[in-house]
């Protein structure tokens, strides 16, 4: 179900529910309870209340939340995942590629904290991206997110607690490079990937990356060389004698005409 900042949500698994404060994902939404906290949760987990029809009367109830910002601005921010990488140090993994990145919010509690999981293209090509994520209860693919990505750039999926990390750790991308000239064409990719959860409770496991601020866990689903540019052609100059020839001629044509035009007039 599609949600919008304002909807009256009912939890599906929990007592409760509270007003949709701000759209994270395709897949996850931000709810403002009455505490005055706003918890990230996916939206399958949640009932929308309908007021109009039958089943809004037997879940109705008046929450009591005031929203901190105007649904315009958080719906303005379903838009702003993509972001441009860095160049932070030179020591992480720099190779080209396409990544798969969980990235904790704070450096100083990595296996505890929230994640950021984003798709990095690391290349020079434009990318087509579709992210797939297992359902081990249904034994099916659930489609979660699409779209396209510039060169060296970052788009985030999702922001998640460590507790729902179980729902990331199976999948696949599927990838198509795009770009206006090149020396060689690049296959369609379909990437699958498959992380025991235990990994992301082990500090080890999380690396630098030279195009990222902090250590991330990286999952590489592509490893593409750097694509060659096609050499421009140079303009073809002719030489200085020819050049001068041509400027006297036309010096000479101009007087030509300025003479036949005066005489004309007279």
């Amino acid at each position: 179900m599609k949600f919008k900042v304002g909807d009256q949500v009912k939890f599906l698994n929990e007592p409760g529910g509270g007003v949709v404060s701000k759209i994270i994902s395709t897949s996850m939404v931000s709810v403002a309870i009455e505490d005055g906290f706003d918890i990230p949760i996916l939206s399958s987990e949640l009932l929308k209340i309908e007021k109009q029809e039958h089943s809004g009367e037997l879940f109705r109830e008046d929450f009591k939340v005031e929203l901190t910002h105007s649904p315009a601005e958080s719906e303005n921010e379903e838009y702003d995942r993509i972001s441009s990488l860095g160049k932070f140090t030179n020591q992480g993994i720099a190779d080209p590629g396409i990544y798969l990145t969980y990235h904790p919010h704070d450096q100083k509690w990595l296996v505890t904290g929230m994640l950021d999981i984003y798709i990095i293209n690391n290349t020079s090509a434009d990318i087509l991206f579709s992210l797939f994520l297992w359902n081990s209860g249904k034994e099916q693919y659930n489609g979660i997110d699409y779209g396209s990505l510039l060169p060296h750039s970052k788009y985030l999926f999702e922001t998640i607690s460590h507790e729902q990390i179980n729902h990331w750790i199976k999948g696949s991308v599927q990838l198509l490079f795009h770009k206006e000239q090149a020396l060689q064409l690049l296959a369609p990719v379909s990437s699958d990937f498959s992380i025991k959860s235990s990994r992301f409770v082990q500090e080890s496991a999380y690396q630098d990356a030279a195009f990222l601020d902090g250590k991330s866990f990286l999952v590489k689903l592509s490893d593409i060389p750097v694509l060659q540019e096609p050499e421009q052609e140079k303009p073809v100059t002719e030489p200085p004698q020819v050049i001068a020839q041509k400027a006297v001629k036309a010096r000479e044509e101009q007087l030509i005409d300025k003479y036949m035009t005066s005489r004309e007039e007279a």
